[in-house]
């Protein structure tokens, strides 16, 4: 579980923030407030914070400052600037302290669920080609959904309604997260358990393509012979040699 800390000194659309998303969907403990940058400050000193998220007027120091200070001090922790501002010396700032992201008040749940797809999908990047244990919830559940349906009917459309999420959305952390397609994924699951069925099992090869999804054998014939250059059944043949 990762750690959040929102900072606005306005004390309103913080709380509003912190009620606006089920953070344990993302991995995130439930986030820490703060309502200036010496708090702020203490808070970073005190915890190990992932994602910082900060306006950038407030009173006394600024959000700018705060950026600063945390890439000297906690230079792992993902910074992100909220503000009511779009002005342009703002964002290019932002760029030049090193920003993750700048986002315009008042955020959606939908855009801020993007962002936080984003920070963990960057979290996954630092450790390398990411393991099941590093996915993020949206790819891991696509993944058990689809192991746990295998033998039904498989689309990113209903695999993206199953999860409540859209399939632009779906099908980019998909990809970004394990490196393959929702198809290609579903596929090469599908082969390897039909392999496992032809080695193992004596059921028919009309049996095996209706337990992997597969309503037509012929089909299924053909896609397991561009995948592995040979027919089920001479697979089943040379496995058991």
């Amino acid at each position: 579980m990762y750690n959040l800390l929102f900072v606005d000194d306005d004390k309103w659309i913080t709380d509003s923030i912190r009620s606006l998303l089920d953070w344990s969907q993302f991995q995130f403990h439930e986030p820490f407030l703060s309502y200036n940058v010496k708090n702020a400050k203490m808070i970073l000193s005190s915890q190990k914070i992932h994602v910082l998220i900060t306006d950038i007027e407030m009173l006394g120091e600024d959000g700018f400052s705060l950026v600063e200070w945390s890439k000297s001090n906690c230079p792992e922790t993902i910074c992100i600037f909220l503000t009511n501002h779009a002005k342009f010396e703002y964002a290019r700032k932002a760029i030049t302290v090193g920003a993750f992201e700048y986002l315009l008040k008042p955020v959606t749940a939908p855009h801020l669920e993007e962002i936080l797809r984003k920070c963990l999908a960057q979290f996954s990047n630092r450790n390398g080609k990411p393991s099941s244990s590093a996915l993020s919830p949206l790819v891991a559940s696509a993944i058990s959904y689809i192991e746990e349906n295998l033998s039904s009917p498989l689309s990113r459309e209903g695999i993206a309604k199953a999860l409540f999420t859209s399939e632009s959305t779906l099908s980019h952390y998909f990809v970004k997260e394990t490196g393959s397609s929702l198809v290609d994924y579903i596929t090469s699951l599908r082969i390897q358990k039909a392999k496992e069925l032809l080695a193992e099992t004596e059921l028919s090869i009309t049996q095996i393509s209706i337990e992997v999804g597969y309503n037509y054998s012929a089909y299924f014939t053909k896609i397991f012979r561009e995948r592995e250059n040979q027919t089920p059944k001479q697979y089943r043949e040379s496995s058991r040699l």
